[in-house]
C-alpha cells in the first residue's frame, strides 16, 4: 500500500523511486516527514496497469513537488520514466536527488535540465539534508497554490467546463496575480490552469457587459413606467412623486453602469437617454417649479453628458452639460446657501470646461474651472474635513494646472499642483484613521501631477520620487481591492511615469524594469477585454518605451525588435479605426523607431537580430516577470510611511515621504 505522513498545510511531496532503491527511500521519507513535510510514497509491488496508474497519477497530480530518487535502477525503470512524464505532463516542480553515480548522458531531457543534488557524487544525509529541505521549501505558497489550482481546473474540465466551477471576483483577481508572480524557478501553470483563467476572464467580461446591457434595458423599462406615472400623476399627486423617486433611483443607480457603456451598441446607449430626456420634461411638465425635480433633472443631464462625451457623441454631451449647468446655475441663484447644490454647480462647470477644452478653447475651459475653483474653496473652507469637498477642488485645479502646462507655464502648474496636494492634505491631518480610497486615490494624481512639472523642469530625480510615492498608493489600494480595474491601470501609469525619469537620469536597468513591469500590466488588462481599445492602445506604448529605452542604451538591436511589436499592435488599432488619427501618428513613429534602430545596428557594425521579434519580445517580457516575481513587497509599509508624514509634516509630503 502507498504510505503518506500526513502533516495537513505543509509541503506535499510523493517520492519517485525504483524498488531497488526502497531502503534508501523508507530513509528519506522519515527523515522529510520529521521536517513537516506531507510525503506520499508508493511501497506497493504491484505489476503496470491502468488501476496502478491512475492512483500514481493522482498522486503526483495532488503533490507539490516530486523528489525522484535518481540511480542506475531508477534510469532502467519503465515506471520511474512513466512517473517523470507525469511530472512533465503536470508541470510539477522536480527534485532530482542522485543516490548513486549516473553517466549524466543518460539522464532524461527533464532530469537533466534541473540542477542535480548534490552536484556531484551521491546524496548523502547528514551533508545534504538540510539543502533538500531548504529546495522544498523555496517558493512554498506559490508552489502550493500551482497544486491548488491545478486540482481546480481538473475538476472544473471534468465537469464539462461547468460555469459555476469558474473563478469569480477576487478568487480570479488573485489566481492572475499569482500567475504574473511567478518565480524564475518555479514551474509555470499547466495549461488547464491557463484554460481555466482565460475562460473566467472571458466569463468575467461577458457578465459586467450584461450587468451594463440589463441596466440600460432594464432603464428603458423604467422609464416607462415613470412615464405611464406623469400621464397619470393628475389622478393623485402620489404618483408624481412615485414617478420623480423613480428618476432619482435611476439617475444613482445608472450613473456607474452609464460610465461602462463602452462596448455598448451607441443606439442602445442613445435609445435610453433619449427615454431619460422624454421623462425628465414630461416630469417638468407634471412638478412646475419643484426645485427637488430640477436638481434631479440636472443631475441626469450632467450623467447622460458624460455618458456622450464616453461614446463620442461631441454635440449631444455639450447640449446635456449646457442644460444642466443651466439648471444648478438657476437653483444656486434661488437657494446660494445649499451646499450640495454648489458641489453640483462646480461638479458641471469642471464638465463644461472639460468639453471646451478636448475642442482647444483653452481660454473657455480656464473661465468655468476658475469658476468651479471659487466655489470649491468655499466649501473647502466651510468643511475642511470633508473629503468629497477636498477631492472635488483638487481635481479642479489639477485640471487649471494641465491648461497652465499647456501654455509652458510650469512654475504657474507647480503651484496649482502644491495647492491640489495641500487640500487632500488638509484632510488627513483634520482626520484620523484609514482615509477614504477615493481620497488616497486623488492623492496619487497629485503625486503624479507634481512629478509632471518636475520632469518638465528637468528635475527628474525629484519627478521620480513625486511618482514612486504615487506607486506605493496606488499598489496599497490595489492590494486591497482586485476587483477594481481603475488601479492596475493607474499602476502601470506610474511605471511608465517611473520609467521615463529613471531613463532621465541614467538609470537604464531601473528604467527598463519599471517599463517591462507597465507592459506586464497593461498586457493583462487588454487580454482580459480585448475589445477595450484603450487598454490595448496602452499595450502599444507600453512597447514603444521599452524600445526607447533600449536606444538609449545602445542596444538597437533590442530596440528595434520592441518597435516592431509596438508598431504591430499600433497596425491592429490603425486598421480597426481608420479615422483616427492619433493611432496613425503613433503607428509610424514606432516604425520610424524600427527603422532608425536598424539603421543605428548596421553604423555598428552589427548584424540585424535574424529571429522573430514576438518571439524576442516574449522572451525578455517573460524574463523581467520572472524576475519581478522574486521581488515582491509590502506596499502597506511605505504607504504608512507616507501618511504618517503627511500627518505630522515631518517631511515635505510631495517629496520626503518614502518612496
Amino acid at each position: 500500500m502507498s504510505s503518506q505522513h500526513d502533516n495537513s498545510g505543509a509541503i506535499r511531496v510523493f517520492i519517485s523511486y525504483s524498488r531497488h532503491d526502497m531502503e534508501i527511500a523508507d530513509r528519506l521519507v522519515e527523515a522529510l516527514g520529521s521536517e513537516g513535510f506531507q510525503v506520499t510514497i508508493d511501497r506497493r509491488d504491484l505489476p503496470y496497469g491502468e488501476e496502478w496508474a491512475k492512483e500514481l497519477a493522482g498522486f503526483i497530480a495532488d503533490a507539490d513537488t516530486v523528489v525522484a530518487l535518481i540511480s542506475p535502477a531508477f534510469l532502467a525503470s519503465k515506471a520511474c520514466n512513466w512517473e517523470l512524464g507525469q511530472v512533465k505532463d503536470t508541470n510539477k516542480r522536480l527534485v532530482p536527488v542522485v543516490i548513486e553515480p549516473v553517466v549524466i548522458a543518460d539522464l532524461p531531457e527533464s532530469v537533466g535540465k534541473i540542477h542535480l543534488l548534490p552536484a556531484t557524487g551521491a546524496f548523502n544525509f547528514q551533508l545534504h539534508l538540510k539543502p533538500l529541505v531548504s529546495v522544498l521549501n523555496t517558493n512554498r505558497q506559490w508552489v502550493k497554490e500551482h497544486t491548488r489550482l491545478a486540482s481546480h481546473a481538473r475538476q472544473w474540465l471534468a465537469r464539462g467546463r461547468a460555469p459555476a466551477l469558474l473563478l469569480r471576483g477576487s478568487a480570479l483577481a488573485e489566481a492572475e496575480d499569482w500567475k504574473d508572480r511567478q518565480p524564475r524557478t518555479a514551474p509555470p501553470p499547466t495549461g488547464e490552469i491557463l484554460e481555466l483563467m482565460l475562460a473566467s476572464r472571458r466569463a468575467a467580461t461577458e457578465r459586467q457587459r450584461s450587468i451594463v446591457a440589463g441596466s440600460l434595458f432594464a432603464a428603458v423599462f423604467a422609464f416607462g413606467l415613470a412615464g405611464f406615472a406623469v400621464f397619470q400623476w393628475h389622478r393623485a399627486e402620489t404618483s408624481y412623486n412615485a414617478a420623480r423617486t423613480n428618476l432619482d433611483s435611476l439617475i444613482k443607480d445608472l450613473a456607474g453602469e452609464m460610465q461602462k457603456a463602452e462596448g455598448m451598441p451607441v443606439t442602445t446607449v442613445q435609445r435610453i437617454l433619449k427615454n431619460g430626456e422624454a421623462l425628465a420634461a414630461n416630469l417638468k411638465l407634471a412638478g412646475g417649479n419643484d426645485f427637488r425635480l430640477e436638481a434631479s433633472r440636472a443631475a441626469m443631464f450632467y450623467e447622460f453628458s458624460k455618458t456622450y462625451q464616453k461614446i463620442n457623441r461631441r454635440e449631444e454631451a455639450i447640449k446635456a452639460s449646457d442644460e444642466s449647468l443651466a439648471i444648478r446655475r438657476r437653483l444656486v441663484a434661488a437657494h446660494p446657501q445649499d451646499q450640495e447644490l454648489a458641489a453640483g454647480l462646480a461638479a458641471s462647470l469642471d464638465l463644461a470646461g472639460d468639453l471646451e477644452r478636448e475642442q482647444a478653447r483653452h481660454a473657455e475651459a480656464r473661465a468655468l474651472y476658475t469658476e468651479s475653483v471659487g466655489i470649491g474653496l468655499t466649501l473647502n473652507a466651510k468643511n475642511p474635513a470633508n473629503p468629497d469637498y477636498a477631492v472635488s477642488l483638487s481635481k479642479t485645479l489639477i485640471r487649471l494646472g494641465d491648461l497652465d502646462r499647456l501654455a509652458k507655464s510650469f512654475f504657474e502648474a507647480k503651484g496649482r499642483y502644491r495647492d491640489a496636494f495641500e487640500k487632500i492634505k488638509g484632510v488627513l491631518r483634520a482626520t484620523a484613521g484609514e482615509p477614504p480610497a477615493e481620497l488616497q486615490r486623488e492623492l496619487t494624481w497629485n503625486y503624479n501631477k507634481i512629478g509632471d512639472v518636475y520632469a518638465d523642469l528637468n528635475a527628474y530625480p525629484e519627478a521620480d520620487t513625486a511618482y514612486g510615492n504615487g506607486l506605493c498608493i496606488r499598489e496599497y489600494l490595489f492590494a486591497k481591492d482586485r476587483t477594481d480595474t481603475r488601479l492596475p491601470h493607474d499602476i502601470s501609469w506610474s511605471l511608465g511615469k517611473i520609467a521615463g525619469a529613471k531613463m532621465q537620469t541614467g538609470d537604464i536597468a531601473g528604467a527598463l524594469d519599471a517599463a517591462l513591469a507597465s507592459l506586464s500590466i497593461r498586457r493583462k488588462l487588454a487580454g482580459s477585454d480585448p475589445k477595450n481599445r484603450i487598454w490595448r492602445r496602452d499595450v502599444g506604448a507600453a512597447l514603444h518605451q521599452v524600445a526607447e529605452i533600449k536606444a538609449k542604451a545602445g542596444d538597437f538591436a533590442g530596440a528595434r525588435m520592441f518597435f516592431l511589436g509596438a508598431a504591430e499592435a499600433r497596425m491592429a488599432l490603425k486598421k480597426e479605426a481608420p479615422g483616427d488619427a492619433g493611432y496613425a501618428a503613433a503607428f509610424e513613429a514606432s516604425m520610424a523607431g524600427a527603422k532608425e534602430a536598424l539603421a543605428k545596428s548596421l553604423e555598428t557594425n552589427a548584424a540585424p537580430e535574424e529571429r522573430d521579434y514576438r518571439e524576442a519580445v516574449a522572451e525578455e517580457e517573460g524574463h523581467a516577470t520572472a524576475r519581478a516575481g522574486g521581488q515582491a513587497h509590502d506596499p502597506s509599509v511605505c504607504w504608512s510611511a507616507i501618511l504618517t508624514r503627511l500627518r505630522t509634516g515631518a517631511a515635505n509630503g510631495a517629496q520626503g515621504a518614502a518612496k
